[in-house]
């Protein structure tokens, strides 16, 4: 068995899917300066911390 590797960072786009979510629904949150993204060059990533940290600051279900 091959011991699972953690990714850092995603593109918006491998992190909507990680997510359950389109990207064009994450660009929204940026846009909006709710999630932090970094730029490699012209490539948007966003850290896997941040990622975390975003999920974790939208509202729960009551």
């Amino acid at each position: 068995m091959q011991p699972s590797i953690r990714r850092v960072a995603y593109s918006l786009e491998a992190a909507a899917e990680e997510c359950g979510v389109s990207a064009q629904f994450l660009r929204g949150f940026v846009n909006r300066h709710e999630l932090i993204v970094h730029y490699a060059n012209t490539k948007m990533v966003v850290l896997a911390d941040d990622l975390n940290e975003w999920i974790e600051s939208l509202p729960t279900e009551r």
